[in-house]
């Protein structure tokens, strides 16, 4: 029998996140102009309502490596938001890939933390 994957309505956020001395809070809203947000000043990363499993996983990675940027003193070392947002962006796309492609890898990673 075919397994049949879950919907991402199984798959509940975390409402915080840690990283570096912050915890930043999570939560899904109605965002028009984008898939995601991390601000900083707020500690809080906003992810689209509605988004399935993988896009929702992406878009969440993605906020996540932006705010490391801005925890780990990254940000400095862009010249501008734009060349961060190309290296965010490759870097996230590239980290779903992988996960989504690896699932030994998933396994390993959940069983390693």
């Amino acid at each position: 029998m075919k397994k049949i994957p879950p919907t991402h309505k199984e798959y509940i956020l975390p409402a915080t996140i840690k990283i570096g001395y912050q915890d930043i809070k999570v939560s899904e809203e109605d965002l028009v102009d984008s898939q995601g947000c991390y601000q900083a000043e707020l500690s809080k990363i906003r992810i689209k309502e509605g988004l399935d499993g993988r896009e929702q996983l992406n878009t969440v990675l993605h906020e996540i490596l932006h705010a490391i940027v801005y925890t780990y003193g990254l940000k400095k070392d862009f010249k501008t938001d734009e060349e961060e947002e190309k290296i965010v962006n490759a870097l996230g796309n590239g980290l779903t890939e992988v996960l989504v492609r690896n699932k030994e890898l998933v396994a390993f990673i959940g069983k390693s933390v």
